[in-house]
């Protein structure tokens, strides 16, 4: 008899996904010796960190790429199992592939998603290796570093989920020197639940797009996501294009030039105003074609809805901390000091994107949002959003919906939220993961006339954002958050948004990457730490 707990009919799901730098202090290190020079400490943030966990000395040491040595004695093994050690001192934990100890309260599998029948993927706690991940030449004498993705389990939205993974990332931080930079990223999954093998699932809405049977069969049997209704996948991703430039400012610039976190509004299919469709070949392949989307589209709420006026929404009466709204529009020029710090990510990718919207053939809210409401099932709605063959070299969108198209055999049904770089703070793990939710909540439960006065908010800010008369914009990211019913988190979000634009004594890149131990090795200084 499966224990799993019985989901609430509409209820979300959700799974996280932390990447964080983890150091440690080397066997070889010399209590005794410090050169000066090697390294200029924040001592601010270090002061706020515990020491970092010492490699034990009766180990013996072996390199990251012995395969001949004992698994004990690889630094990533052994701080694998520290992590995972500190995951499990948390009621009612579990790791993947395992159940919850014993003794533990039965009540805390009401927030699994995945049975104790079916402990696979998704299940519990995982611990990984994350080879994206890296230090970018930012040492500190003595010590030295592995990089993890530690990947949350499917947990239903659910007030002891969230604070379940409060509780985990303050035990990690707590014990362990832990820190973020370029090359992390917080990336939070919605989803719908589990299927059962998606036994009973309607593949007729693929049909269309998938000509090919076997391969529609092959894409349903390793199918183990239930999907978004199809009504509430359509809200969302039209929320999403609508509110893209307003979200990214929550976000460090250079978050924009990722190639694994491009803007939808900039490198997808729908910015370039085309659709792919899939047909045989003369070799009975399916290839994918490109064509051109109809340059009509419909300005303004469907026929015979009536938004709310402003003065209901709550974004007009709720008291602001601050008098400034933020941006209404990406800007065409990430600043110097951005695009430096993604440079030490990726050399040459700063000169492989174009953010200059002048080459979209769709640029505004309406002229997205009106053929995301007009698709017939979940694979359009993917393809749509889905990077352009044009910009091959984007991985994935900062809104990531590949899991919803016909021909990509993945197990999770889920749209992936990508933008965020990394944070182990609990309190903003929590308020993110929160507002990822709540786009989808507010899909799901709002009324045609509070959804589409959202929509036409979104877009007259951003018609008056662009004004050459520069009329200014009165909604912003705050706003969005108040009038989808987030009070808590557009206060959250508001004070840290001012913290990062330098008021009350803020330093942006502190509130983006907390603990920046060390700033990078002058040339000439960079030295042999084993000899």
């Amino acid at each position: 008899m499966s224990s799993q707990a019985t989901s609430k009919d509409g209820e979300l799901s959700f799974g996280i996904e932390f990447e964080f730098v983890f150091y440690f202090k080397a066997p070889w290190a010399d209590d005794d010796h410090h050169d000066s020079d090697a390294v200029v400490v924040d001592e601010d943030e270090e002061s706020c960190l515990p020491p970092a966990v010492s490699f034990p000395k009766d180990i013996n040491w072996a390199p990251y790429n012995t395969s001949e040595a004992p698994p004990t004695s690889n630094p990533r093994v052994w701080a694998g199992e520290l992590i995972e050690q500190a995951i499990l001192s948390v009621p009612g934990a579990r790791l993947q592939g395992q159940p919850i100890p014993r003794g533990t309260d039965p009540s805390y599998r009401a927030m699994y998603v995945a049975s104790d029948d079916d402990l696979g993927n998704y299940g519990g706690w995982a611990v990984k290796n994350d080879i994206s991940v890296s230090d970018h030449g930012m040492e500190i004498y003595g010590h030295d570093y592995v990089s993890f993705e530690v990947n949350t389990p499917a947990l239903w939205d659910r007030p002891e989920s969230h604070r379940h993974v409060y509780l985990v990332v303050q035990e990690l931080v707590k014990r362990f020197r832990l820190r973020v930079n370029v090359s992390t990223g917080l990336h939070c999954h919605v989803g719908f639940g589990l299927e059962d093998r998606c036994k009973g699932l309607d593949r007729s809405d693929e049909s269309d797009m998938a000509k090919d049977n076997e391969e529609v069969e092959r894409f349903d049997d390793e199918c183990s996501g239930q999907k978004h209704d199809l009504g509430i996948l359509k809200r969302a991703a039209a929320l999403l294009w609508a509110a893209d430039g307003f979200l990214c400012h929550v976000h460090p610039p250079e978050r924009a030039l990722n190639r694994y976190s491009p803007p939808i509004r900039l490198f997808s299919r729908l910015a370039y105003g085309v659709q792919q469709h899939m047909f045989e070949n003369k070799s009975g392949m399916a290839v994918h074609r490109e064509l051109p989307l109809a340059d009509t589209f419909e300005e303004g709420s469907p026929p015979g809805v009536q938004p709310l006026p402003e003065q209901t929404l709550p974004s007009h009466v709720f008291p602001r901390l601050s008098r400034t709204f933020l941006p209404a529009l990406r800007s065409n020029m990430v600043d110097a000091e951005a695009a430096a710090r993604y440079r030490t990510l990726s050399a040459t990718a700063g000169n492989q994107v174009n953010l200059s919207p002048e080459r979209l053939r769709i640029q505004t809210v309406y002229g997205g949002v009106s053929h995301i409401m007009r698709c017939k099932n979940h694979t359009e709605v993917a393809s749509l959003l889905a990077p352009t063959d044009e910009g091959s070299f984007n991985l994935r969108q900062n809104y990531n919906l590949t899991s919803y198209l016909a021909d990509w055999p993945i197990q999770n049904r889920t749209v992936e939220f990508r933008e965020s770089a990394g944070s182990l703070s609990p309190v903003w793990v929590a308020a993110w993961s929160s507002v990822c939710l709540g786009i989808f909540r507010f899909a799901r439960d709002a009324s045609p006339e509070r959804f589409w006065a959202v929509i036409d908010r979104l877009a007259q800010a951003e018609s008056d954002a662009r004004s050459p008369k520069g009329k200014g914009h009165r909604y912003d990211a705050v706003s969005l958050l108040l009038d989808m019913g987030l009070f808590a988190e557009a206060t959250l979000l508001e004070r840290r948004l001012m913290l990062l634009s330098g008021g009350e004594g803020g330093d942006p890149v502190r509130s983006w990457y907390p603990c920046r131990l060390a700033q990078p090795m002058p040339v000439g200084k960079r030295f042999d730490l084993l000899e």
